[in-house]
């Protein structure tokens, strides 16, 4: 079967020929119809490029590369006839123990990993062998690469907003960065659970987008003063919610656009890291009582599946940005880099 694995000689992703996975028990074969692709990888990339001239010398991974995708089940072995041959599904994204005090208490695994890892082969593949566990169901109604797009993508959104960000019904909330794959996502939860919703990007096609979608007030960051347009729209106050995947030229914004007891919710850090603070900003952040969530880390299946119910009850669909075929995933990957993706980006096996 064709794989995508990282090339120490090509500092990227390379397509591979390598075996069908043999299943065991409580195991299933899926064929990969679809997959989506996450920042996650471009960092992994990024860090493997680093090591390449390390001393001892970097040994090369072999593991299959995708966190995120779609297919058809067709292969069942022992102890897994809860699912037939020709489902429709998809791969949860974690990987969990189930067994730990963090697995029962509060949906945090302590040796949390993802699909995509040495743990776990990837989905950049034509087949991948997974537990049942690592089921979910399709949504009968949206297609494979639509489907492929949601358990990472969607699953973080549904952390940051709902589980994390406890968004309620009227209060308003800055997500950054709109036309990424979770921002959508999240611009869309919000939507639907009565939020007023703001979002940035340097991209008036993205804030248009986002308009449509439902964004109460769209900022271009590069023209306009973020946390003065926010204090304006809101009368002062600021806002009760950010949702923000950058990282360090947005963590100052939030601050002064933040409302009193205002919650903050990092899913990721796309641009370097979180800069030094000033005692300004470290008063505001008393004086405001501001709460900083981590938002994605912990992503669990009950999030995942909690998310999918919600995106099928309201109908809705994950925007798609580009689609590559799996042999183009190169080509994907500089698309996902240059950051001008409005949705999410897939690939087709």
């Amino acid at each position: 079967m064709k794989a995508v694995i990282y090339s120490k000689e090509s500092k990227s992703v390379v397509v591979r020929n390598k075996d069908i996975p043999q299943i065991g028990s409580g195991e299933v074969l899926v064929r990969l119809k679809a997959a989506a692709l996450n920042h996650r990888e471009l960092k992994i990339i990024s860090y493997f490029n680093k090591q390449i001239n390390t001393n001892p010398p970097f040994e090369e991974p072999k593991y299959i590369f995708g966190s995120d995708g779609a297919g058809v089940i067709v292969q069942i072995g022992e102890n897994a006839s809860s699912w037939k041959v020709n489902d429709e599904v998809l791969i949860d994204s974690t990987i969990t123990c189930g067994v730990c005090i963090g697995c029962k208490d509060k949906g945090i695994c302590e040796s949390l990993s993802v699909v995509g890892s040495k743990e776990q082969e990837g989905t950049f593949s034509e087949y991948i062998k997974v537990p049942i566990k690592s089921l979910i169901k399709k949504p009968s109604y949206m297609n494979f690469e639509e489907a492929a797009a949601l358990s990472m993508g969607l699953g973080t959104a549904w952390r940051s907003i709902v589980t994390k960000g406890n968004i309620q019904k009227g209060e308003s909330v800055l997500i950054h960065g709109i036309g990424g794959g979770v921002a959508l996502f999240a611009l869309q939860i919000a939507k639907r659970k009565g939020a007023n919703i703001i979002v940035t990007s340097s991209s008036d096609e993205k804030l248009a987008e986002a308009n449509k979608l439902g964004a109460s007030k769209t900022i271009n960051y590069t023209s306009e003063n973020v946390a003065e347009e926010v204090r304006y729209f809101t009368n002062g106050r600021g806002v009760d919610v950010i949702i923000d995947g950058i990282g360090a030229s947005t963590f100052k914004m939030n601050i002064e656009a933040a409302a009193k007891d205002a919650r903050v919710v990092n899913y990721g850090f796309t641009n370097s890291n979180v800069p030094c603070l000033d005692m300004d900003a470290m008063n505001q952040i008393y004086e405001k009582e501001m709460k900083f969530l981590e938002g994605s880390v912990h992503l669990n299946k009950d999030e995942i599946e909690k998310a999918i119910s919600f995106w099928a009850e309201h109908q809705l669909y994950p925007k798609i940005s580009h689609s590559f075929k799996l042999d183009k995933i190169a080509k994907a990957y500089e698309t996902l880099k240059r950051g001008k993706q409005l949705g999410k980006i897939v690939i087709t096996m």
